[in-house]
């Protein structure tokens, strides 16, 4: 396992790797309550399982409209993670702010617990937790591989109070322990990528916003907005935030935004179709020539499916819930595409 400042040197580090993808979950936070705005799972949110903690509200002055407030008092915020969050592959983004804060302090900002930790109960069976302590940021991973049950890895990733800052947190553990990855972008800069780690696993568990599971008296001490979590990688390179709120899934205004995004992957899978076949020459190995062929033939079908799918959404009669899978699934595919020329790089 190690830091490192890039996901890896490779051939195509010189090209962005952006992903858009099916959302699992998404909190706007814009009306009275912190509950889903959209959830696979269960919409509502929770406070902390003790009688002394309640559910923290929504508070103005937020990056869109209001936000997941966690300044004071006893408020906090839990959801549930069956379904609302993939083990083996996901990202988690949003929005914050940190209004309040003294040398020392810790700020957490976003965790999943299977099961969470009661005090004085069940060992972890899986989870991650993102906090700083000061200008810190510390990823923390509890896995069941075959060395220690707890990770901690931290940088310095400095924020700056009453501003807010954009986090996004991937994974992918889909080859298990050893060979899972971890990355972590600040205002869309990478700052922590983790290598051949152990891996996340199982459904259910707790998702714990701006407070840790078992350090209750912390809290973030500000605000997070546009909480979202999807299954797939949304980004292993550099990238812009977004300037703008997420349509809600299965909406017309979610279709045409993942129809752009399936457009701009579609161009970038050629170029790096291009790049690959330039570099490749002769030292291409075997595998790298499949990739390659598989690549070519899902650039050609996603260049028909995307004329088919600009057809459908100026249709007056197009049902919003089937372009929106359509547009997902022809995003997942031009991701499992660019993601496979990613990894066979070095080789070429």
């Amino acid at each position: 396992m190690r830091i490192q400042c890039v996901v890896a040197i490779s051939m195509l580090t010189c090209l962005p790797l952006n992903v858009e993808a099916k959302d699992l979950f998404l909190v706007h936070a814009d009306g009275p309550n912190v509950h889903a705005d959209y959830a696979a799972g269960n919409r509502q949110a929770s406070p902390i399982p003790t009688n002394s903690y309640t559910l923290t509200k929504t508070t103005e002055n937020a990056k869109w409209g209001r936000a997941i407030s966690l300044v004071r008092g006893n408020d906090r915020c839990t959801y549930d993670g069956t379904d609302n969050l993939n083990s083996a592959k996901g990202t988690v983004d949003f929005w914050f702010r940190i209004q309040s804060h003294e040398e020392g302090d810790y700020h957490p900002l976003f965790g999943w617990y299977r099961p969470p930790q009661q005090p004085g109960a069940e060992t972890r069976l899986s989870a991650f937790e993102l906090y700083y302590q000061n200008d810190v940021f510390t990823f923390g991973l509890y896995t069941s591989d075959h060395t220690d049950k707890y990770k901690g890895y931290s940088v310095k990733a400095a924020w700056t109070k009453d501003q807010w800052h954009h986090l996004e947190f991937n994974w992918d553990c889909t080859n298990g322990n050893g060979e899972s990855f971890y990355n972590a972008f600040l205002d869309g800069k990478n700052f922590l990528s983790i290598e051949n780690a152990g891996a996340l696993n199982g459904n259910g568990g707790k998702l714990h916003v701006g407070v840790w599971d078992y350090a209750f008296f912390h809290t973030l001490r500000g605000q997070i907005d546009e909480l979202r979590i999807t299954d797939q990688i949304e980004h292993l390179r550099d990238f812009t935030p977004p300037d703008t709120a997420y349509a809600l899934p299965f909406t017309l205004a979610r279709a045409k935004q993942s129809f752009e995004v399936a457009l701009e992957r579609q161009i970038k899978l050629r170029r790096d179709i291009d790049l690959l076949l330039q570099l490749s020459c002769e030292q291409a190995s075997r595998k790298a020539g499949a990739v390659l062929r598989t690549s070519v033939d899902t650039a050609k079908n996603a260049k028909i499916k995307l004329a088919e799918l600009q057809k459908s959404l100026s249709d007056k009669d197009s049902n919003p819930k089937a372009l929106c899978t359509a547009a997902d699934s022809l995003i997942g595919e031009i991701n499992a595409a660019r993601i496979s020329m990613f990894r066979i790089s070095e080789v070429a």
